[in-house]
């Protein structure tokens, strides 16, 4: 007998609709979101790819804070960074999903570090790491792969030719004296709207930064870059940018046509996170 039509509309929502049957998986995506940092907060594949069942994103922090054992896969990244927790264990132990652990374009390596420990690593079934040719990659388990949020069709807007010969984006917890340092260049910092942080960097024909977000989106944007900041987590960065510190950069900028870019950076950025995607896919179909 089907039920009676309601006295009123009842508009669809999300909260309406019940699968006859348990979602194939429960997947709980982990980055930095209580932050105003938008590298971290434009960084999950949450926003970029589909996985089949029921999908989740939360803050990083805030859930291993708390523990989370009661979900069956979880997926960490981006914008979290090895020495974070990777080499803490009340952190990551915390961490226990039913089925896979996985972590997709985060940083692992540094020069001065070593690679990631054995006893992390054996928990996890997949580690995308966004440090290229770096030692904890085994072309098994621990593959290369850039931040997801290259996904982004932000990257796709056809924007005018640029304007100003260099522009500065600056992580907002640097304390440079930027009239000083800069002069009258624009500057913008590391928070805000993400598309208006894509127009910004594609209005210079050079980009000077100390922000690792703000080196890779300049490089998607086929821009050429002005690292302020050399080795740490920025030692393994595919394409490799010039690099100057704050007070010398005038003079390679000076020699800007020396500079590289990278025109093929976002269609290779792109191809190697759906190759991972593909991966993870099929990582969860066998449970």
């Amino acid at each position: 007998m089907t039920s009676p039509e309601p006295d009123v509309f009842i508009p669809f929502r999300p909260s309406n609709y019940r699968l006859d049957r348990p979602p194939v998986c429960t997947t709980l995506f982990l980055h930095a979101r209580e932050t105003s940092n938008i590298g971290d907060l434009r960084s999950s594949p949450f926003d970029y790819f589909t996985f089949r069942g029921e999908t989740v994103a939360a803050d990083f922090w805030s859930t291993v804070n708390r523990g989370e054992e009661n979900i069956d896969n979880i997926i960490v990244g981006g914008g979290i960074f090895g020495n974070n927790y990777l080499r803490k264990p009340m952190y990551y132990e915390r961490l226990r999903p039913r089925a896979n652990l996985v972590l997709w374009g985060v940083g692992t390596d540094t020069p001065r570090s070593p690679p990631l420990l054995a006893d992390f690593t054996d928990r996890c079934a997949l580690i995308g790491t966004r440090d290229y040719e770096a030692p904890s990659i085994d072309g098994d388990r621990i593959l290369f792969c850039p931040c997801a949020s290259a996904m982004s069709p932000a990257f796709d807007i056809s924007r005018p030719p640029p304007v100003h010969e260099a522009v500065c984006f600056l992580h907002y917890n640097k304390a440079y004296k930027q009239a000083a340092v800069f002069g009258d260049r624009p500057v913008m910092h590391n928070y805000g709207e993400f598309t208006d942080t894509l127009d910004f960097l594609a209005s210079g024909e050079v980009v000077i930064t100390d922000s690792y977000h703000g080196l890779y989106w300049a490089t998607l944007l086929g821009k050429k870059v002005i690292s302020l900041v050399q080795g740490g987590k920025f030692a393994y960065f595919k394409w490799p940018p010039a690099h100057a510190t704050p007070e010398h950069f005038g003079e390679v900028l000076k020699e800007a046509a020396d500079i590289p870019a990278y025109p093929k950076a976002l269609a290779e950025a792109r191809a190697l996170n759906m190759a991972f995607y593909e991966r993870v896919l099929a990582l969860l179909a066998r449970d």
